[in-house]
């Protein structure tokens, strides 16, 4: 088991944690990282950081380029595509996504392409 503290980021501010998770596999990180994009409200310029438990950053991904990874992952039963195509089709805010899926129950396909993309 790993621990990774997630981080947002924005420009000119103090980097906020935002959630520390613990998982059996540093692989399924990324899932956790496109659940938190789908959070963040104003989204330029933020990213979201991750370090593991030596303190070293692992993951630095815009928060645009973290959703747009979710548009793009191949799995159609994935909590936050769905998440995310219904925030665009009500055309609400990010923040707002929140309501939409549950984080203890993401991704059918972990073991698919958004883990693969965490390496």
């Amino acid at each position: 088991m790993s621990a990774f503290t997630l981080e947002i980021v924005r420009r000119g501010e103090t980097p906020t944690v935002a959630d520390i998770v613990t998982l059996p596999d540093g692989r399924l990180i990324w899932r956790q990282v496109e659940a938190l994009a789908l959070l963040i409200e104003g989204s330029d310029g933020a990213f979201i950081r991750v370090k593991n438990e030596k303190a070293e950053t692992i993951i630095r991904a815009g928060v645009r380029t973290t959703l747009a990874s979710i548009h793009h992952c191949p799995c159609t039963g994935c909590p936050l595509k769905k998440a995310l195509a219904k925030r665009a089709a009500a055309a609400i805010g990010p923040g707002d996504g929140a309501s939409y899926f549950d984080k203890t129950t993401l991704y059918p396909c972990e073991a698919g392409a958004g883990a693969a993309r965490a390496l």
